[in-house]
């Protein structure tokens, strides 16, 4: 047994290293998952420096899966959790009742993954547009008085929700985005919506960008969803729980301040060096100087937000 707890150890200590991680295949990674679950205390043991946290998961569609792959996203984060999972479709369930084991437990964080299938009432075809307002403002007061509940009941607790994720199908087909009424503007408005009522204890994870920029055909699977109430499809399932896992990280304080470049090649195109001041590629003018200009706007948006920059280079000083 000695032995066979050492491999698996070994194996997740290099599994657990690896940046690619997420992008393995859901199998691969259910399988990494469960050797966790059988030596998860002597890696804890071997990893003083995790950060041990207390973490509650709640969702309108199935989260077993999903509460797998968190956890093994999260240790790759440098995150030891320590997860209650509530039962299916528990978000008002276990929000709004005062006796639901989420107030009694006081968790460090919760985590409430929506699904679109959350907002019903949508809309009819050919709404009024203070119909859609109406609405609007329904969907957007249920999330505004659960997260004042929270808020009350859970002081030190920092929530993580996802916003809404549109589905690939378009009732209306192209139409959705002249109407106001359409199941797209109205879900698009709710998101934008949720972040402007957004309390400081709330962060929303924006799964609506997730699955666009995955594809959102294949992000959506109405088979894992009929058949096992999954979130997303099965496949996707790994880039959702890894942007969980990167946002509880952020807010354990696991977070990556400064930006190291290169100069030569990197934040210009040439070798200063050889090529001197007027010699390397930075011109407008030229595709090649115009990419390294764009990188260089780029790196400087990431400053403006905060993130230290320095140098890492073979150039001699002059």
């Amino acid at each position: 047994m000695t032995n066979r707890n050492d491999e698996r150890l070994a194996l997740l200590e290099t599994a657990l290293h690896d940046r690619q991680l997420a992008q393995r295949p859901v199998a691969e990674l259910l399988g990494l998952a469960k050797k966790l679950g059988k030596c998860e205390a002597d890696y804890t043991a071997r990893h003083p420096e995790l950060v041990a946290k207390r973490i509650t998961v709640l969702g309108s569609a199935s989260t077993q899966l999903f509460v797998q792959l968190l956890r093994l996203f999260l240790y790759q984060q440098g995150v030891a959790p320590i997860i209650r999972e509530g039962e299916y479709n528990s978000i008002d369930m276990e929000c709004m009742d005062d006796s639901s084991p989420l107030y009694a437990e006081q968790p460090d964080l919760l985590l409430l993954l929506t699904h679109h299938s959350d907002s019903r009432g949508r809309p009819a075809l050919l709404a009024e547009p203070s119909q859609s307002d109406a609405w609007l403002d329904e969907q957007a007061g249920f999330y505004q008085a659960l997260w004042d509940k929270l808020a009350h009941k859970l002081p030190k607790t920092k929530i993580v929700m996802s916003n809404f994720a549109l589905p690939a199908e378009r009732e209306l087909s192209n139409w959705e985005a002249n109407a106001v009424y359409s199941r797209t503007t109205v879900m698009r408005r709710l998101n934008t919506k949720l972040t402007q009522c957004r309390p400081t204890q709330v962060t929303l994870v924006d799964v609506e960008h997730l699955c666009s920029s995955y594809g959102k055909w294949a992000w959506f699977s109405a088979k894992d969803y009929h058949l096992s109430k999954l979130p997303c499809s099965i496949n996707a399932l790994p880039q959702l729980a890894f942007a969980y896992a990167r946002q509880v990280a952020a807010l354990c304080g696991k977070t990556r301040k400064c930006l190291v470049l290169d100069l030569d090649n990197t934040v210009w195109g040439g070798v200063v060096g050889d090529d001197g001041a007027d010699g390397i590629q930075l011109s407008p003018n030229h595709p090649v100087g115009e990419s390294f200009l764009a990188f260089q706007h780029y790196v400087k948006a990431l400053k403006n937000r905060g993130v230290i920059l320095a140098v890492c280079s073979k150039n001699e000083e002059d």
